[in-house]
């Protein structure tokens, strides 16, 4: 596989798109990340005490201290230093940083597919030959994709083949690779919208459908679902009808890390809440099951829209932090920028 590059010059998004997307990804990440694997009961009850309460109702996990981001922001970071530093996404350079966070015992949570392969490659598995097999379909891809939509909007192929290579590191399965796709579609469409009223969350679907027909045929299925859904007033009664047998996902257990479902419940909340990208991630942790990645990519979605991360609570961002790579949120709002102007974004 060879590095992904931008074959022809585009429009970039400014850099306030990206800190907008990125800081509330990063958000839902960490704030999510309290109640993962919860029952949506509890879940329920977590997203109201942080609406309430704010930072004061924050939950440590993993053994590690509340505000600490999981391993959606920590891979979503491999992917903007690898374009910080190359301009580029350089796939073993990504999958280097995977091996990394494994060996030095920083990688955070985690589903045992992305973990896998990053066992595997602190192992010294190449990283062409480290990724999940084909049946593992997990959304490990689709978590870390939306530095692509940010940085490829306006090339549409171009997006959903850099959206597939990067996915590539860590997953064969079709089903995973096109979750990428379409979360990073999905951010870019978003950030196109900022500025102009939001009226018609049944055809933004309709329209992801379409950009991913060719690319992913059955995630044009599943999202055509999703768009009679939000046309039918309840856009999260599609989530456990997307969902695969045996999975899982419902309304009293939550949902499950399943590509599938954990993308349709993230766009779900999105659209519902497309111009508050504080109340998706609260909607999307109270749904319970996998809350940290899809609140991060329902906050990268809204927050692309938002085009800033004034929306967003300061209290709890400034209790962001991922321990030896930045200790306060600015610390990642540096590197977001930093990935933004290499690839020509303005200020």
């Amino acid at each position: 596989m060879r590095t992904v590059h931008r074959p022809v010059p585009t429009p970039p998004l400014p850099a306030d798109r990206w800190l907008g997307a990125l800081l509330a990804h990063a958000l839902g990440d960490a704030v999510g990340a309290g109640v993962e694997g919860a029952p949506r009961a509890e879940a329920e009850r977590y997203a109201a005490a942080l609406r309430a309460s704010g930072a004061d109702a924050l939950r440590p996990h993993h053994g590690r201290p509340a505000g600490h981001v999981s391993d959606d922001t920590q891979c979503t970071r491999l992917l903007l230093e690898s374009l910080a530093a190359e301009g580029q996404v350089v796939p073993a350079r990504v999958a280097s940083g995977l091996a990394t966070l494994v060996a030095c015992g920083a990688y955070v949570g985690g589903g045992e597919g992305t973990l896998g392969v990053a066992r595997r490659l602190a192992q010294g598995v190449p990283w062409t030959d480290a990724a999940a097999p084909p049946g593992y379909e997990a959304n490990g891809a689709a978590m870390r994709a939306a530095p692509i939509g940010l940085w490829l909007a306006g090339d549409e192929r171009a997006l959903l083949a850099a959206a597939d290579a990067q996915a590539a590191i860590t997953h064969r399965s079709p089903v995973a690779r096109g979750g990428a796709q379409v979360v990073a579609l999905a951010v870019a469409r978003a950030a196109a919208t900022c500025g102009r009223p939001w009226t018609d969350a049944p055809g933004f679907v309709h329209a992801l459908a379409d950009g991913v027909a060719e690319a992913a045929p059955p995630w044009a299925a599943w999202l055509t679902r999703l768009a009679e859904a939000a046309a039918q007033g309840d856009a999260c009664a599609a989530i456990a009808p997307c969902a695969p047998a045996g999975d899982g996902s419902s309304r009293r257990h939550g949902v499950s890390g399943h590509a599938v479902p954990s993308v349709i419940a993230a766009l779900a909340v999105a659209i519902t809440h497309m111009d508050d990208p504080w109340e998706a991630i609260l909607a999307a942790i109270a749904l319970g099951g996998d809350t940290d990645s899809v609140a991060a990519m329902a906050g990268a979605v809204t927050g692309a829209r938002a085009a800033s991360a004034a929306p967003l609570p300061g209290s709890l961002l400034s209790r962001l932090h991922e321990h030896g790579a930045w200790d306060q949120v600015d610390g990642y709002a540096a590197t977001i920028r930093r990935a933004a102007e290499r690839v020509g974004a303005g200020a």
